[in-house]
């Protein structure tokens, strides 16, 4: 049965809902049917074996949040980041520092993070004079080269092929 008193704080340092969807590259799709992705209460994309976009899966996260909010019993801070202990602070005023108590338990979902690698740079080395374009800047070159070597062999790079 739905618990009423229960509260729920979100802390994220993104701006906006949508976790490591907000940094993956323009033409990214879901690699699983979207009827299997998300939260319970509301359905992604057109359900069945739809491989929703990026576009679709960032405002379906922001539905999502805004349903929560709806409730009164979410509170979200964007752009904030969660210091432990109950403590966050907002990435942008250093000054507004937040402490809530939990009632019941805290969630770090922080360790779950998703490294995209969009933002960070190469754990590799890269020869002098080698255009090294990670996969988001595909989409926004204006002029072909005449080879290109993707490096990775998993989702991200096949999606770099495929593109």
């Amino acid at each position: 049965a739905p618990t009423k008193d229960i509260t729920v704080v979100v802390v994220d340092k993104r701006a906006k809902p949508g976790g490591h969807w907000n940094d993956a590259y323009p033409f990214v799709r879901l690699h699983q049917p979207a009827a299997t992705y998300g939260v319970n209460s509301r359905p992604l994309g057109q359900g069945g074996a739809d491989l929703a976009s990026k576009s679709q899966i960032l405002a379906y996260y922001e539905l999502v949040m805004s349903d929560l909010l709806a409730t009164g019993r979410v509170s979200y801070y964007p752009l904030s980041e969660y210091l432990g202990e109950g403590r966050f602070v907002s990435l942008l005023d250093t000054e507004l520092n937040y402490e809530v108590k939990a009632k019941k338990k805290t969630v770090d979902a922080t360790c779950l993070n998703t490294d995209v690698p969009s933002t960070r740079p190469p754990q590799y080395g890269v020869g002098e004079g080698v255009n090294l374009i990670p996969i988001n800047g595909l989409a926004n070159i204006n002029k072909p080269w005449q080879r290109y070597v993707v490096i990775g062999a998993g989702k991200t790079g096949l999606d770099a092929l495929l593109f």
